[in-house]
This record gives C-alpha cells, structure tokens and sequence, in this order.
C-alpha cells in the first residue's frame, strides 16, 4: 500500500489466487477504473486498476487510491481494511515498507506518512 497526501495511491499484492480481492474491497460484482466507495466516513477510496501477475491460476495486485479527509478516520480505515485482508494470504505495503496485518501497524504507517508529507 502505497500513502501519498491529497489521493494516496494504495498497493495492495493479493496472493490468494482466485480471490478476486478488488470486488470484496468494493463490495461490487462489477468494477472498473474510476469506481469509489466510501469504506468508513471520512475515507474516499477508487479503484485504479489491477495486475495479473503469472499464469493462470494467478495472483493479483490491486491499485487503489485513497482520499482521507479527516485524521480520525485512520484508525477506522485500518480497521475496515485489515477486517477485508485478514483471512486472504495478503501483502500489504505502505509506501514500500511492508506492514503486517494488524490494525494498530496499518494505522500507525498511515499516521507517519501522513506526518511526514
């Protein structure tokens, strides 16, 4: 997962394959570039695209942006998105560190690099 200020660029690398983790993260059948959803209040994210990595069955990377409007909405995100990760067998990278699934680390990443922008 990768955070940027105003519309953060989130990396998320799914290794469960078949999983098709960007219709659980969207809570939709369909998706395609551009799609927003509100997660939790106070958090904007869209999607941005998907790749396949490998041959069939195959595991995928999935790009989303992530707009957080107010401070106190972080810890809640975190939440929601290790609720959506912790049963898959997931990556997740913030800004190229890679963070385990817990939701105290996810938020506290966001924090720092928020802080530090």
């Amino acid at each position: 997962m990768r955070v940027l200020k105003g519309g953060d660029r989130v990396k998320i690398r799914n290794r469960n394959r078949w999983a098709f983790l960007g219709h659980s993260l969207f809570e939709s059948k369909e998706l395609s570039v551009g799609k927003e959803y509100i997660p939790v209040e106070g958090v904007k994210i869209k999607y941005d695209g998907t790749l396949f990595k490998g041959a069939l069955p195959f595991p995928e990377i999935i790009y989303i942006i992530v707009d957080i409007v107010k401070n106190v909405s972080i810890g809640l995100f975190a939440a929601w998105l290790y609720d959506k990760l912790k049963d898959r067998n997931t990556k997740l990278k913030i800004d190229g560190k890679e963070v385990n699934l817990n939701p105290e680390e996810i938020e506290n990443t966001i924090r720092e690099k928020i802080k530090d922008e």
